[in-house]
C-alpha cells in the first residue's frame, strides 16, 4: 500500500509516526510514516486487504492506535474550541425557520417534525465552513464566531436540501406501498398464475374473495404482475 500526497505547503494537520499495527497476528503497517499537509491532495492506494480502510479508521480514531504514533493539530488545544453564531445571525435563523415551520405545517403537518432537525444541519454546516475558513488561526480562539458569509451559505444548502427532502417525503402515496399481507400473498404465488389461485391464496390469509378483484387491479397499476390473457396473470 501507498499513500501519495502532493504537499502544498509545510503545515502538516495529521502526522503518522511509526506506525507499527496488525491483527490476528498479521503486521497490516510496520514503522509507517507519513504527514498530510494543509490544502494537500492525498490518495491512499493498494490491493483489497492491504489496509487502506483501515489505516483511515485508524487516523479518525474509530480504531484504537498504539501511543504516540498518530498526532493531529489540533490535539494540542487544552480546551475544546466553542462554535456560535452572532446575535443577529440568531435572530434571523429564529426567524426563518420560525417561517419554514408555519409554512410546512400548513401544507404539510406530517413533515413538520424534521423541521427542527434541518435547523441543527444548518448550524452544522455553518461550523465546519467556519472552521475550515479560519484554521489558520483557530488555535488562538477559544470562540469561533460564525462569519456572515458562511451562515448564509448554510442557511441556502439547508433550504434547498429541506425542499428536496420534502418533495421525496410528499412524493410518497400510501397507495403505491404493499402491505405486509399483500407480501405474502404474492410471495406465495408461482410467477404465473391463474385468478383461482389468487383467491385460494386470499382464503388461506382470510381475506374476503370479493377484493381479490381490486388487489390485482392495484398490483397491475403498480406493475408487479400483469395480466397475460384472461384469469392469468405473471409476476414482474
Amino acid at each position: 500500500m501507498g499513500v501519495t500526497i502532493k504537499k502544498k505547503s509545510d503545515k502538516a494537520l495529521i502526522t503518522v509516526k511509526d506506525l507499527t499495527w496488525g491483527y490476528d497476528g498479521f503486521p497490516l503497517f510496520k514503522k509507517f510514516n507519513f504527514s498530510l499537509y494543509e490544502n494537500d491532495f492525498a490518495v491512499i492506494m493498494g490491493d483489497s486487504g492491504v489496509g487502506k480502510s483501515t489505516l483511515v479508521k485508524l487516523i479518525t480514531r474509530h480504531i484504537s492506535i498504539p501511543a504516540k504514533s498518530i498526532y493531529h493539530k489540533l490535539e494540542d488545544l487544552e480546551e475544546p474550541i466553542e462554535f456560535d453564531f452572532t446575535d443577529e445571525q440568531w435572530d434571523r435563523f429564529d426567524k426563518e425557520f420560525e417561517l419554514i415551520y408555519n409554512d410546512t405545517i400548513e401544507s404539510s403537518q406530517s413533515f413538520s417534525s424534521n423541521v427542527k432537525r434541518y435547523g441543527l444541519i444548518c448550524f452544522r454546516i455553518a461550523m465546519i465552513l467556519t472552521t475550515i475558513r479560519e484554521m489558520e488561526t483557530i488555535t488562538d480562539k477559544k470562540i469561533l464566531e460564525c462569519s456572515n458569509m458562511d451562515f448564509i451559505i448554510a442557511l441556502k444548502l439547508t433550504k434547498i436540501l429541506l425542499g428536496h427532502s420534502r418533495f421525496i417525503f410528499d412524493s410518497f402515496d400510501e397507495n403505491n406501498w404493499l402491505s405486509t399481507q399483500d407480501e405474502k400473498i404474492l410471495d406465495d404465488l408461482s410467477n404465473e398464475f391463474e385468478r383461482k389461485q389468487a383467491v385460494e391464496m386470499c382464503e388461506k390469509h382470510n381475506i374476503g374473495i370479493r377484493t381479490i378483484d381490486s388487489r390485482l387491479s392495484k398490483w397491475q397499476k403498480m406493475r408487479i404482475i400483469r395480466r397475460v390473457k384472461k384469469g392469468v396473470y405473471k409476476k414482474l
